[in-house]
């Protein structure tokens, strides 16, 4: 779960701030040894980073570049993540270059 700081601070946000930061939040608590990590320090590790996306009928593909903590994403089980994206009726699958 999200610790008694992190849940404050979600707390006192609003609208996309708030959802914004509460995907951060739950994103970080997979992280093993990164739970209580700064929002910018989680953005310059993680989502600062190039990449491209492939659409097709059935799926989108997010292809990050590399990026610092890459073993870390892999450990999270991110690496070769997907789901299901109903509203667009496609798979979502996410891959990181090494």
């Amino acid at each position: 779960g999200l610790s008694d700081s992190t849940q404050k601070e979600i707390e006192g946000l609003d609208g996309i701030a708030k959802v914004s930061r509460l995907l951060l939040a739950h994103f970080a608590a997979r992280l093993s040894g990164l739970q209580e990590s700064s929002v910018g320090y989680l953005r310059s590790q993680f989502l600062k980073h190039s990449g491209k996306f492939e659409f097709d009928e059935q799926r989108v593909v997010v292809h990050l570049e590399s990026m610092p903590l890459y073993i870390v994403l892999r450990m999270a089980g991110f690496s070769g993540w997907h789901d299901r994206l109903p509203w667009l009726k496609r798979e979502l699958i996410i891959e990181v270059n090494q």
